[in-house]
């Protein structure tokens, strides 16, 4: 939370309102928020991505962003998408 302290002030106030309030991390995150800050630095807008990166990793090793697994599967069904079942699936 470092880091977002100090580039939005208003996105962490959350924790001034709750401070048992927790912000779930999953693989999904990790693959799009990286991806967003290198974007960002190859925009101009990060000087370094790989700074950012580590700090995040860093309050993610710490707990500040607790990791959760979860069934893609379920959550594509709850979105009501087609599951793929295999090369040969067949849809219903």
């Amino acid at each position: 939370m470092a880091f977002l302290r100090s580039l939005n002030p208003k996105a962490i106030s959350l924790w001034d309102i709750n401070e048992n309030a927790a912000v779930l991390w999953t693989p999904w995150h990790r693959v799009e928020v990286f991806n967003a800050i290198r974007q960002a630095e190859r925009l101009g807008f990060l000087a370094e991505s790989s700074s950012v990166i580590r700090a995040l990793e860093k309050e993610i090793r710490l707990g500040y962003w607790p990791h959760v697994e979860f069934s893609w599967t379920d959550t594509v069904r709850a979105a009501g998408l087609p599951v793929w079942k295999g090369k040969n699936a067949q849809s219903s």
